[in-house]
């Protein structure tokens, strides 16, 4: 009767590589010693879990622990993280010998994620500036982020910035910013927020007002060139000329010059626009006197 005496099993494999872009198809080499000739086969038990979370890249996804009967198996990683993968050699026709190889484990790597700022104003005034920012995880990349943002309708058409700053829009209108990350596994989908801008009414031009004292000042309207409705504020330099000092009006108030000396006075008259309405906008004050 022959008698086999095989050898402990030594459970070792190799991983192609440990670190890649998903989806990647991993194939270890299993490496386990065999049995004696004619003395029956291994058995082998394969395990791969992941670690990770969505705090390492949104797209972390859902994933269930694999497992495999094969010397050779094929594992396929779609999702993103650290994979640890561990083998168990069994010795031939079920003597109760095995052995658990030490883990070994795979980065996978994903494309960037991104989320833009909730910070970024939905409404601005024609004019106003953003400085937008962005939330971004590598996704276990070990380049570094690189960011293409898209301003249509700003001064700033784009931007290769993390954070850039002072993105003028100077017409009134809906746009969309946009945002691509990249790093070495590709680029991200495009991220985008809307943003609304709103007119800043114009102020019409004020001529110029000559009187004799005592005379009766018929009232000043004030009106823009922009389309929306507006409120004015005005304020006056000189009291002596009596008018009052302010007044929030659509127009200035009819009035009687007054002069109690002999050379003549000036008073500057402020004038601000104010759009009406909900997300209003100050429009630039203009003078006249």
């Amino acid at each position: 009767e022959k008698i086999c005496v095989n050898p402990k099993p030594i459970a070792s494999f190799t991983l192609p590589t440990t670190a890649t872009c998903a989806p990647y198809t991993l194939r270890p080499t299993n490496t386990s010693n065999s049995p004696l000739p004619n003395c029956g086969n291994n058995t082998y038990t394969w395990q791969l879990t992941r670690t990770g979370s969505t705090a390492d890249c949104d797209n972390f996804g859902s994933f269930t622990t694999q497992t495999s009967t094969l010397e050779n198996p094929t594992f396929n990683l779609t999702q993103p993280g650290v994979y640890s993968l561990t083998l168990t050699t069994t010795n031939a026709n079920g003597t109760g010998c095995s052995v658990i190889s030490a883990p070994q484990t795979i980065t996978v790597k994903a494309p960037p994620t991104a989320a833009i700022s909730s910070t970024i104003p939905a409404t601005i005034c024609e004019g106003a500036s953003i400085n937008p920012t962005a939330t971004v995880k590598n996704c276990w990349g070990t380049d570094p982020v690189s960011y293409g943002w898209e301003f249509p309708g700003a001064s700033t058409a784009s931007s290769a910035s993390a954070n850039p700053t002072n993105i003028v829009y100077p017409t009134k209108g809906n746009y969309q910013i946009r945002l691509k990350v990249s790093n070495e596994c590709g680029s991200s989908t495009i991220y985008t927020k809307n943003i609304t801008v709103n007119e800043k009414p114009v102020l019409n031009t004020i001529a110029n007002i000559v009187v004799c004292k005592g005379a009766s000042v018929p009232a000043t309207a004030f009106s823009t060139s922009t389309s929306g409705g507006a409120s004015y504020t005005w304020t006056n330099s000189n009291t002596a000329i009596g008018l009052a000092t302010s007044g929030n009006s659509s127009s200035l108030p009819a009035f009687t010059a007054t002069n109690t000396g002999t050379a003549p006075i000036t008073a500057t008259i402020t004038v601000t626009p104010r759009t009406t309405g909900g997300n209003s906008c100050t429009g630039e004050a203009k003078t006249f006197t």
